[in-house]
């Protein structure tokens, strides 16, 4: 039975394949199905919207791979109607790069306050002074804190109630591309015990490894992110 140490690096990396051939990504059809089971939750709870950050929920309901960071970057998704991105006017061009749902962004500019701007865009959503919008579990604080000073009146809750009512529940899909992952890491994983011997460094078992995800398709040795995304990724999620 082979185990560790008993092959070179050469040897280990050809024995690996593209494993990614089969499998299906999360497309548009699918972004689209949940973001309506997203709406229905929030129609049956009385939630007007919910505010979905950059990162894994605007992700997952959008397909828009994008890292948060200091300056509000987000999703509006309305219990009725179409969902609308937020974000700094010099990102735009950027994020239209890598939009799977074709909605309109709107922009602020540096000197202008993006959380009165996340009020003008509920506004033109079709909700008034009050309103429930549910803001993504994973935002930070001063994210709340804008808005519930841009607009006093609304009535904030945490997001999960809406993004874990559609997440924890997998597609066939979804369970198939999360078992692909599992068994890619696996593969990579003994490659990397085959090549260890006496003397080998951290770092070329660091470079191994990621040359051994690349190999069996993972993108930049980012296993989730060519399993679950049609395009490439700007962040990594499922």
């Amino acid at each position: 039975m082979k185990g560790i140490g008993y092959q070179t690096q050469e040897q280990a990396l050809a024995q690996l394949s593209d494993m990614t051939t089969d499998i299906t990504p999360i497309e548009e059809a699918e972004y689209r199905a949940r973001i309506a089971k997203a709406q229905a939750y929030m129609q049956a709870h009385q939630i007007d919207a919910v505010y979905l950050n950059a990162g894994t929920n605007m992700t997952y309901f959008t397909g828009l791979k994008w890292y948060a960071s200091e300056r509000l970057v987000g999703a509006l998704l309305p219990a009725q109607g179409d969902i609308a991105f937020v974000a700094p006017f010099f990102e735009i061009g950027s994020l239209r790069d890598y939009q799977v749902i074709d909605a309109p962004i709107h922009a602020w500019q540096e000197e202008e306050n993006p959380y009165e701007l996340v009020r003008e865009v509920m506004t033109q959503l079709g909700y008034g002074n009050t309103a429930t919008l549910a803001i993504d579990e994973s935002a930070q604080f001063f994210i709340a804190d804008g808005i519930k000073k841009a607009a006093p009146n609304y009535t904030l809750i945490n997001g999960g109630e809406v993004t874990k009512h559609c997440r924890m529940h997998k597609s066939n899909n979804e369970l198939a591309l999360i078992q692909r992952a599992m068994d890619m890491t696996l593969e990579v994983h003994k490659a990397a015990a085959s090549i260890l011997h006496e003397g080998i460094t951290t770092r070329e078992v660091e470079a191994f490894i990621n040359a051994a995800h690349k190999k069996v398709g993972a993108v930049a040795g980012n296993i989730s992110a060519s399993c679950y995304s049609a395009r490439p990724p700007a962040s990594p999620m499922a």
